[in-house]
């Protein structure tokens, strides 16, 4: 264990709680938490690692000589540790506290820190509006990065004494995933996180036709498969149906692997068209002339070939 100190002395600790909390962390890490910090580099990164792992694991809320702390001592000895290890507390794999986000948007998380790679994200995802193709294994917690991706979006309506004042159906968010189970589970778990704030989520599949284009207009989150929301959008050229298409500010395209099977057509026109109406001359004053677009998968290897 005294190893991890050595290799940490790049950035030296200067505080004692710091130094405490580094202990603890060390002394209660698991064999295998240790075993994975110890391969990654560089080894100026080893230590927030390992308190990261430490804390994802056990959602400690901090610990000082082995002393469990309340919500708000736990943030205070965490950030106070953080600017005692000056460089290494800046380091981008440091943990995100949930409480870094405006007070409307913290339920929406569950829990109090974010993990190393949604700690890595956490400036592209919410604090700006870049486009993202993001590769991590399953398991690694890319649904808070569409989460935090939403909340950027919504934080447009939010007021300068942080009250959330939602204006519904003006800024909408499309969520695409190849199965409709998952569409299902999203919604679920999207009505429950974002219904607090008023969001209005509708799914479109072959199993739900119980729709029409007030609902559709109406609504806040649409969560969708390729096929459905390109039959939809066809058919929507042809009726007049395509109205709320200036809405659009946000598309999430889930196991964007898709791309690469018999059914990866479907995806593709649906982006296609989104970006071919997105760039017409009356959508220029229109949230889809600057749509958003974040895709994840965990099996992708060639996520720098996706635009």
């Amino acid at each position: 264990m005294h190893w991890f100190f050595m290799q940490s002395q790049k950035h030296p600790v200067s505080s004692a709680a710091a130094a405490e909390l580094i202990t603890a962390a060390i002394a209660t890490a698991s064999n295998h938490t240790v075993a994975a910090c110890a391969l990654l580099p560089p080894m100026e990164m080893l230590v927030v690692r390992l308190i990261c792992s430490r804390l994802e694991r056990r959602s400690l809320e901090g610990i000082v000589g082995g002393v469990r702390l309340g919500h708000e001592e736990g943030d205070a000895v965490w950030r106070s540790t953080m600017a005692a290890m000056g460089p290494l507390g800046g380091d981008s794999y440091a943990l995100r506290c949930v409480s870094d986000l405006p007070p409307p948007f913290r339920p929406v998380f569950g829990f109090r820190y974010f993990n190393s790679l949604q700690g890595e994200c956490f400036p592209a995802c919410y604090l700006s509006d870049v486009n993202m193709v993001v590769s991590a294994p399953t398991g690694s917690g890319k649904t808070a990065l569409f989460e935090l991706c939403i909340l950027r979006l919504l934080s447009r309506f939010l007021t300068p004494d942080w009250r959330f004042s939602l204006v519904k159906g003006t800024l909408k968010t499309i969520y695409i995933a190849p199965m409709k189970a998952l569409v299902q589970e999203k919604m679920r778990d999207w009505t429950a996180k974002l219904g607090t704030l008023g969001i209005n989520c509708l799914e479109m599949t072959g199993d739900s036709e119980f729709y029409n284009k007030k609902a559709i207009h109406d609504s806040d989150l649409i969560l969708t498969t390729p096929e459905k929301f390109d039959s939809m959008s066809r058919n929507g050229i042809r009726d007049g149906g395509l109205g709320f298409f200036s809405d659009i500010a946000l598309v999430l395209i889930d196991e964007v692997h898709l791309l690469n099977d018999p059914r990866g057509a479907s995806l593709e026109a649906v982006v296609s068209r989104i970006k071919m109406l997105s760039r017409l001359g009356h959508m220029r004053s229109s949230p889809l002339a600057n749509v958003r677009f974040i895709a994840v998968s965990a099996t992708i290897s060639n996520a720098e070939d996706i635009g």
